[in-house]
């Protein structure tokens, strides 16, 4: 056969504007090795079901026969989807990533892909490729999985690519990212010499970073090519800095490119000498590993670091006026109520000053706290676990109470978005107007100089993610967010309470009709409410195909017939007309029907 492969890179595979360059490193090297090779990367702002239509459609228009695609593993669901409308169109499907590298016999026995690529896969797909071609045996093909009478056939591992610079650049062609990113990425380094106990990437791989004049070479070739767009750069390297010549090197040789960067570093790695030269250099980014505040949970996450050194990075960072960022994560394994709130404590101290995100602890396949969960009886069943897309699990000291409790504080934090350092926090609600088209007016404090700064024309969508800002007066950048919530955790906590005591002693089925953020976070902070859903709809249900809320769809209101409820609760009262007119189509009850906002909170958090 002669192979004509796809190259799919869906929402998922990009993220706030990376992508994933090592998978379309490998479509690069497919071309240049003489395949006929497409690729079809999302659109700005499209949902996995607007891609997968275009994926459809794209197979058939270009006759493929080969899809390739790569994946995290809490993105099973949406990649086994695509394997199986790829399969649908009788394609060959190749699935590679950390997905297959953590768990490779466990993916490929129930994914459904024809081959799997575990470790680095340039080599690997480019043998697989000739022997398709070729009808040449598979066996010899190293870092390859596959079925042969049902039974996983695992490869030898593949050994990983040594010399780095010898790899090409992007096919700037064939990935064209620029309608989706502005920031320009390179790699100078792969894999990472520590092992985290929460990290999934393998510890077998070694080290190996590539030759500045290699990189610069690259930066170079991009900037010809794409300088037209590119804002800024981003160094996406696991650990850009473990040589302190090298990176005050990199910082002299990118100076005169005046292009702001972000990269990633290590709070033991840092001092006044690189900070004050990555400053100097452009640098405006600088992203640590935090994790936790305690040493002692550091010391079980297997840091080799101290919240001593923690401490000194983050202040030598703002000193200098670069932007720290970092995550806190919690639920480790020794993990218990005071190791939580003295991290807790210290992001809210610093809450003007550092930009931390929160974070329960994702047991990732492959890493050490998930073989723990597993080993405990934590995690039952790994299908299941990779279906339900990697849910929080409490292996920390902390009881079941306490650790949910924990959740809805985390969440609590998360929709106020108080976890943005050098954000202007200090804008209130009477800081900002509307105007007529619907935009806004705002004013604002810098962080670094405290000037007043006025935005005019802001539109709404920008406050819903973090957006870099330039100051008028001291010319650094810094984030901000959207307006924080007018509760109080106490007070979200205190409801969410009132609503468990009411669910715990109501005996009858709900129906949810319609899907948005207030059910979204009662799903997740009220257990006894999710217990009594029996099915949720939505007429959006194509957006949500591929998400489950604790083991339920969110199915089309066309699915509602012969559904037996006793109450059905309705997320925005402007739904409340649709679904009553919904469920009389069908036959079903309306006398039963309520908007949570309206009907719930009145009744029970007066009570």
């Amino acid at each position: 056969m002669k192979a004509i492969i796809l190259f799919a890179i869906p929402p998922h595979n990009i993220n706030h504007g990376a992508y994933p360059y090592g998978f379309a490193l490998i479509g690069t090297m497919a071309k240049q090795a003489g395949h006929e090779i497409y690729s079809l990367i999302a659109k700005p702002n499209e949902n996995n079901s607007e891609f997968c239509l275009r994926y459809i459609d794209f197979i058939s228009e270009k006759n493929i026969n080969v899809v390739a695609l790569s994946s995290t593993s809490i993105r099973y669901p949406e990649v086994k989807y695509l394997i199986e409308q790829a399969k649908n169109k009788n394609c060959i499907t190749v699935l590679g990533g950390f997905i297959v590298s953590a768990q490779p016999e466990l993916i490929m026995a129930n994914i459904g892909a024809d081959f799997c690529v575990y470790g680095e896969g340039e080599y690997t797909f480019l043998e697989l490729i000739d022997a398709l071609e070729n009808d040449r045996d598979r066996r010899a093909i190293d870092g390859l999985l596959y079925l042969e009478n049902g039974i996983v056939i695992k490869n030898r591992p593949r050994s990983p690519v040594q010399d780095l610079d010898k790899l090409p650049f992007l096919d700037l062609e064939l990935f064209d990212f620029s309608e989706f990113s502005q920031i320009l990425m390179l790699i100078g380094s792969r894999s990472c010499p520590y092992g985290c106990t929460f990290c999934y990437r393998s510890p077998d791989i070694p080290y190996r970073q590539r030759n500045l004049d290699s990189l610069f070479l690259e930066l170079d070739y991009f900037l010809q090519h794409y300088g037209h767009f590119v804002k800024e750069l981003q160094i996406q390297d696991d650990l850009f800095m473990l040589n302190k010549a090298r990176v005050l090197e990199f910082c002299e040789r990118i100076k005169p490119y005046n292009l702001p960067f972000s990269i990633q570093g290590r709070v033991d790695f840092v001092d006044e000498e690189v900070i004050k030269a990555l400053k100097e250099a452009g640098c405006y980014l600088l992203e640590f590993g935090l994790e936790s505040i305690n040493d002692n949970i550091l010391e079980s996450m297997n840091k080799k670091i101290t919240s001593q050194q923690i401490r000194l990075a983050l202040e030598l960072s703002v000193k200098h006026g670069i932007m720290p960022f970092g995550v806190f994560i919690f639920g480790d394994k020794e993990d218990d109520a005071q190791t939580i709130q003295n991290s807790l404590q210290f992001y809210l101290e610093n809450i003007s000053k550092y930009w931390i995100h929160l974070s329960p602890i994702i047991l990732f396949p492959g890493s050490d706290i998930y073989n723990f969960a597993v080993s405990k009886g934590i995690i039952l069943d790994e299908v299941d676990f990779l279906e339900k897309r990697l849910p929080y699990k409490n292996v920390s000291k902390l009881t079941e109470e306490q650790y949910q409790l924990f959740l809805r504080k985390i969440d609590f934090y998360k929709k106020a978005k108080r976890t943005i350092a050098h954000t202007p926090i200090v804008t209130q609600y009477n800081s900002f107007s509307i105007n007529r088209d619907g935009s806004m007016s705002i004013v604002a404090y810098c962080p670094m100089c405290d000037h007043k700064i006025y935005f005019s024309e802001v539109m709404l969508e920008t406050l819903l993610k973090p957006t870099g800002r330039d100051c008028q007066n001291c010319g650094n950048m810094f984030i901000w967010t959207e307006l924080p919530m007018i509760k109080t955790f106490q007070e979200l906590n205190d409801d969410c309470e009132k609503y468990n005591e009411f669910f715990s002693g109501y005996k009858g089925r709900i129906l949810v009709y319609g899907m948005n953020d207030t059910i979204k976070f009662f799903f997740h902070a009220i257990h006894v409410f999710r217990q009594k859903v029996v099915k949720i709809v939505d007429k959006y249900h194509e957006y949500y195909k591929n998400d489950l809320f604790c083991g339920l769809k969110i199915e089309s209101p066309t699915s509602l017939h012969n559904i037996l409820y006793d109450l059905c609760i309705v997320s925005d009262v402007g739904l409340l007309n649709e679904a009553k007119t919904t469920l009389t189509k069908y036959g079903l009850p309306i006398d039963n029907v309520i908007n949570w906002d309206s009907a719930i909170k009145q009744n029970i958090l007066n009570n």
